[in-house]
């Protein structure tokens, strides 16, 4: 297929970027960028940037580089996706171009957690809240990759200096330190029973539009019971106590057993039922107030469908959170979500339709289109497409097809033919001069040569371009709809691929290490707690003495109070 593109400078410009192709556009201070690793960094880094009139961005492949005015960058912060196969580096306008949500397909072991980390680092770099849950095992990669990102001082506070923000964690992992989620003790929004009741039954995945009518009266039973509780306390295990105390009548026991046990799953989950003010309790709130970082692990292969309930809870609260304390939708938050084939549906479709309009944008990483079911087609609504892998003959090679559109070309025909003929008379003739006979033979041959095209349209993008898709673990497919600002390569899909990591492994793993750490503010659930010894009771006697040793201490210090004046 045809691999090259037309940047349209224009367009690029109209958006509000200041660049140019090959050439400086100014004699001032020119900041230089090589590869993934140094692009990331230095795109992120405003308080640097600012030191600089220019910035070039390399190409590979013997690209030419990008020259940008910092200003630019300044007014419309990018973040570096990868390059082209043409060697042009590739960007996206956080602005503009990720005004909609995000969607990452592959196979396993494709790639798709590292272009997560690499987008996270830079967006928690340029001072983002980002938050999100992995359903898999807790990811070094993204651990790692936010935390760097939260301790680069690349942040200016009001005075002009340089600061670092906070990143908090949280696991269901077996075995695993880490920080609490009260998800009943984050702050909402002012709201009836009614409308809490039915947020909380979609994030623990027993809500949604389901037309099946068994299932909607297992609903409405649900919901009636919770409205019916007056006080659910400061956390799921309060508020199991409280129904458990609730006296029910036979049909309601049946009719909601599914609800008590989603709800007993998760208040036997200690470190989501710690008290709101327990010094690892995680704040949601101050957290994006603080443009701070959280990294929530799940861990569905540890956990199961506990997982999945806790990953909508924690989400939900996050989004909560966000429209209670920066309800301005200008005020962007980013919420990933990694193994979303294994999130509440429901919840998913409800965020991916209704969360833009918060200001909360979403990166969805999934493997494939088939995982979103029948609504696969509202699901993938997304405006910015990622696509490192498909099996071939899946939906998702359907939709790869379909992503870059037809193209005209001419079928080539070649025909050659050859033909003899033979032919041979005999005559005999009878008259006045007697019998005559005649024999006659002739041979005739043809031979003919032609060719032909037919016009037709075909698939720009074909089976083999799929299974070579596959094999290059670098490479990946982009489509951003509508184009705006660097993303803005035409309107069909394009090839593109990394060109290397935001980060170094043994940085990850390094600050991977530091996370998972034993620390004062991170628990061991499980663990055994240390027995504490009573003190014995006094004597009267001894008690006698104890009080007038505590008297005569507390003269003395009175009497050192009075002489330091």
């Amino acid at each position: 297929m045809h691999r090259d593109f037309h940047l349209d400078l224009d367009r690029i410009r109209a958006e509000g970027l200041c660049l140019n192709v090959g050439k400086r556009l100014t004699r001032g201070r020119l900041l230089r960028l090589k590869g993934h690793n140094q692009i990331a960094k230095g795109l992120s880094d405003l308080a640097s940037l600012a030191q600089f009139t220019e910035v070039e961005i390399v190409g590979i492949n013997g690209a030419p580089s990008l020259f940008i005015l910092v200003e630019s960058l300044l007014l419309f912060p990018q973040v570096i996706l990868g390059f082209h196969v043409s060697g042009c580096p590739l960007l996206l306008g956080v602005l503009k171009a990720m005004i909609g949500h995000i969607l990452i397909l592959g196979l396993t072991q494709s790639g798709k957690s590292t272009t997560l980390a690499s987008l996270v680092f830079q967006l928690v770099r340029l001072g983002y809240f980002v938050g999100g849950v992995s359903l898999k095992d807790t990811d070094p990669v993204l651990v790692g990759s936010m935390k760097a990102a939260a301790d680069s001082p690349t942040r200016l506070d009001k005075d002009g200096n340089r600061y670092a923000i906070p990143f908090r964690f949280f696991s269901l992992k077996a075995g695993e330190f880490t920080e609490g989620v009260n998800t009943l003790a984050q702050p909402v929004h002012d709201q009836p029973v009614w409308m809490r009741v039915a947020e909380l039954l979609v994030a623990l995945g027993l809500g949604g539009s389901d037309k099946d009518a068994a299932r909607a009266y297992f609903i409405a039973s649900a919901q009636a019971l919770l409205q019916d509780v007056r006080e659910w306390g400061g956390s799921f295990r309060e508020l199991q106590q409280t129904i458990a105390a609730m006296k029910l009548d036979r049909d309601t026991l049946y009719s909601t057993a599914g609800l008590r046990h989603a709800i007993a799953q998760q208040a036997a989950i200690e470190q989501a039922n710690l008290p709101e003010d327990h010094p690892t309790n995680i704040p949601l709130g101050e957290l994006i107030q603080q443009q701070g970082a959280f990294y929530g692990s799940a861990c569905y292969q540890d956990a199961g469908a506990v997982a999945s309930a806790t990953a909508g809870l924690i989400v939900k609260a996050i989004i909560a959170a966000k429209r209670k304390v920066c309800p301005d939708r200008n005020r962007k938050i980013i919420v990933f979500i990694d193994e979303a084939q294994l999130f509440p549906q429901a919840l998913l479709k409800q965020m991916i339709e209704q969360a833009a309009s918060n200001g909360v944008i979403l990166i969805i990483v999934q493997h494939n289109l088939d995982q979103f079911g029948e609504e696969w087609e509202s699901l993938s609504m997304m405006q910015v497409r990622f696509i490192f892998s498909a099996v071939a003959g899946s939906a998702t090679d359907r939709h790869l097809q379909h992503l870059f559109g037809t193209k005209r070309d001419f079928l080539f025909s070649f025909n050659r033919g050859s033909g003899t003929s033979t032919s041979q008379t005999f005559t005999e003739s009878e008259g006045p001069l007697g019998d005559s006979v005649s024999l006659a033979k002739g041979q005739a041959e043809n031979r003919q040569e032609g060719f032909s095209l037919t016009e037709r349209e075909t698939e720009t993008w074909g089976p083999n371009d799929t299974l070579a898709l596959n094999y290059d673990r670098d490479r990946f497919v982009l489509q951003v709809s509508p184009g705006a600002e660097f993303a803005f390569f035409g309107d069909k899909a394009i090839l593109c691929q990394r060109g290397g990591s935001h980060l170094g492994f043994d940085e990850i793993n390094r600050v991977t290490r530091e996370v998972l750490a034993n620390t004062e503010n991170k628990i061991l659930p499980g663990a055994a707690k240390p027995k504490l010894l009573s003190a014995p009771e006094l004597s009267p006697a001894l008690q006698a003495k104890r009080n007038a040793w505590l008297a005569a201490l507390g003269n003395t210090a009175s009497q050192i109070r009075e002489a330091l004046g």
